[in-house]
């Protein structure tokens, strides 16, 4: 007999979505997430691409659809310790808060995990670990959340602001991989720097501008009519950040379209940070007897025949 109840592990919102979808079908869910809270990288987010959404409005109309369905059963503060059974009959042992253990028996597993955005203070260049002004993408959402563009060294706007895409992705040095989100991410935030301090100048550095996804090809229209100046890189001699006069920063990178070697004065640089699987994925693929690239992400069955099914 096939157990018709899920697992579902990680609180953001594909978890959420995959809960909802088989608890509003009448199964029962058991709803697994590690931190204290659901939402995940969206509850870290300002807006979403591409129609500027409201990211805490996305996300808490998941969460109270979620809470409202009697048949979920949300575990936070919670791990998977352990999955033995087969296809249809699994016994998962939960270690939730305080260590106290739980089992349930459930047919079906969903891992939704998520991701965590790369670290860019290993890349030297970049000057992250040591220079001021400078932020992650995840950084500048929370500031942009609340509504405010400020020198995080104090003071008002900046004048100026660049962004720099494939932090991490992309290189060899890093991950060879796309993250295939940074380019449309860094466009949303162009846009937001020019609704939230229309008088500074905005400059994005690519290397390749990959707006995946519907809707994001015009998002890159609409920003590129927004006096945004986009800066092309080589992927083999990537931008430096250099203290600049007056305290400022210096972002320099051999410009592709002109073939000139420049550099763009900024008072606030935001590194586009690429996606790392997260630092347990390996652990986690053990428990659930699944395997991981070389990269620590899942991997599937077959990529293309068979997806969503280990």
């Amino acid at each position: 007999e096939i157990n018709p109840a899920t697992l579902v592990v990680g609180g953001g919102p594909a978890g959420m979505a995959a809960a909802l979808q088989i608890g509003g079908a009448g199964k029962k869910v058991y709803l697994v997430e590690k931190t204290e809270a659901l939402g995940g990288q969206l509850a870290r987010m300002d807006c979403t691409f591409p129609r500027m959404d409201p990211a805490r409005e996305l996300l808490a109309s998941l969460e109270e659809r979620v809470r409202a369905l009697p048949n979920i059963e949300i575990m936070t503060g919670s791990v998977v310790m352990a999955n033995p059974g087969f296809v249809g009959n699994f016994t998962a042992t939960i270690s939730g808060p305080r260590g106290r253990q739980t089992s349930v028996t459930v047919g079906n597993v969903v891992l939704a995990t998520g991701f965590r955005p790369f670290d860019p203070a290993a890349i030297a260049r970049l000057g992250y670990s040591h220079l001021p002004g400078i932020l992650t993408a995840p950084e500048f959402e929370r500031m942009a959340a609340e509504g405010r563009l400020t020198h995080p060294g104090g003071g008002g706007a900046p004048r100026s602001a660049v962004i720099i895409n494939c932090v991490g992705s992309r290189d060899r040095a890093t991950h060879e991989y796309c993250s295939r989100y940074c380019c449309a991410a860094g466009l949303k935030q162009a846009a937001r720097i020019r609704e939230l301090s229309p008088a500074t100048a905005v400059t994005v550095v690519y290397s390749d501008m990959r707006a995946f996804g519907k809707g994001c090809e015009e998002l890159y229209a609409s920003v590129a009519k927004q006096d945004v100046v986009f800066a092309l890189f080589d992927k083999e001699a990537p931008p430096e950040v250099r203290a600049g006069e007056g305290g400022r920063l210096q972002v320099v990178l051999a410009e592709q379209l002109s073939g000139e070697r420049i550099g763009i004065a900024a008072d606030l640089v935001i590194l586009m940070t690429g996606m790392e699987a997260q630092a347990d994925s390996r652990e986690v693929a053990k428990v659930f007897s699944i395997s991981a690239d070389k990269n620590g992400f899942f991997i599937e069955k077959h990529p293309k025949l068979d997806p969503v099914a280990t």
